[in-house]
């Protein structure tokens, strides 16, 4: 998800550029979009899309078509450790991760606000399997994101950021709450994380259906856990991880 640079509609634009609301695909019976559920009575600030020419404020779109495209990542991304960076994301692409960690460590106690460097750290952290240490940074990370709110105008306390430079942030955040059986939090990072519209791979989108599957099933909403059951059936007939709660929902 780190280097897509198409973001496909799961969108409605709402306002040009930067609000919308989720489409209904993957309905539940009452029209409720199953995979946006989590997200159900927000606004969507979507930040760092540039929309394609003709999506404007109302414009209903597909899933699968095009809303636009992510803006460039800044450059420098940091003032302080820029070559720190680049090196850390060189090594961990390379999966060496003993030495990502060893170059982006000292950028993230010297810019321990900078979105960027934290992200480095945190992903980092978590590709060696040190989950637990890396949720601290991920949670501050996207309470960073969410902070963006307060400068952009019209948004107010039901708005939720959702920063596509930072799509794997959120979905990294929320297998971390999945691991600590914080459904509800999961459940919304996991759904923010499909709100960018970032391609992802067939595994972790079968990943992330049968987690919002059980999320929403460990937080009673049968209803939907049963659409995303058949939903990740579909995507994946072979699933076996939600046959269960499926099988469960039926009788509820």
């Amino acid at each position: 998800m780190r280097d897509a640079a198409a973001v496909l509609v799961t969108l409605l634009v709402a306002t040009a550029c930067a609000t919308a609301r989720p489409s209904p695909a993957a309905a539940r019976g009452d029209g409720e979009p199953a995979i946006f559920r989590a997200l159900h009575g927000h606004d969507i600030v979507t930040l760092h899309v540039v929309t394609e020419p003709g999506v404007v404020t109302g414009t209903q779109l597909r899933p699968g078509d095009a809303l636009g495209h992510v803006q460039p990542l800044p450059q420098p991304r940091s003032s302080r450790y820029q070559s720190a960076v680049e090196e850390a994301d060189a090594r961990y692409d390379a999966r060496q991760y003993d030495e990502a960690l060893a170059l982006i460590a000292p950028a993230y106690a010297g810019e321990p606000e900078n979105p960027f460097v934290i992200e480095v750290y945190a992903r980092t952290l978590y590709r060696m399997g040190r989950r637990e240490e890396s949720f601290e940074p991920y949670r501050k990370l996207v309470a960073l994101l969410d902070a963006q709110r307060v400068a952009i105008p019209g948004a107010g306390p039901r708005s939720v950021v959702i920063d596509v430079w930072f799509a794997d942030a959120y979905w990294k955040l929320g297998t971390l709450y999945m691991d600590r059986a914080e459904y509800d939090k999961a459940a919304f990072e996991i759904s923010r994380c499909l709100a960018t519209g970032r391609p992802m791979p067939p595994a972790l989108t079968d990943q992330a259906y049968s987690y919002l599957t059980k999320a929403h099933y460990h937080l009673g909403d049968y209803a939907t856990a049963g659409a995303l059951g058949r939903l990740t059936l579909r995507h994946n007939p072979r699933n076996d991880y939600v046959r269960p709660f499926l099988e469960d929902t039926r009788t509820r």
